[in-house]
């Protein structure tokens, strides 16, 4: 486990607006299918260039959609654990005062250090 870099904690606070902003493009290239859709379904075939534009933008954009939302579920995730260690690390520190309070630190330490480091096999 590595601890969560600041341009992943940068990231993660503009994901939020990142997401309604695909969203809403999405939604923007739906609506444009469906109406060109619409318009096919009555003989219209002129426009059947710009319907296959549209669908192939409305594909790209909901898979940017899907990386971008497992990406951020996969940040935060990240966060919380980071955030899990430093709250075990506090935790030890008030119970052991202030003489052991450098030894759970450390240990906090090695345990993260640990998890860094990829399985020997």
């Amino acid at each position: 486990m590595t601890r969560i870099t600041e341009a992943e904690r940068v990231f993660l606070a503009r994901a939020e607006a990142v997401t309604e902003k695909k969203r809403t493009r999405a939604a923007h290239y739906e609506q444009q299918l469906q109406g060109l859709i619409a318009e096919r379904q009555h003989g219209d075939i002129s426009k059947v260039p710009h319907l296959l534009k549209i669908a192939t933008k409305l594909a790209r954009t909901q898979a940017a959609q899907e990386a971008h939302t497992e990406k951020v579920n996969s940040l935060r995730a990240k966060q919380h654990a980071d955030r899990s260690v430093i709250r075990l690390c506090a935790e030890a520190n008030k119970l052991a005062g202030t003489d052991g309070a450098n030894f759970f630190t450390k240990a906090g330490k090695i345990f993260q250090n640990q998890q860094e480091t990829p399985d020997e096999p």
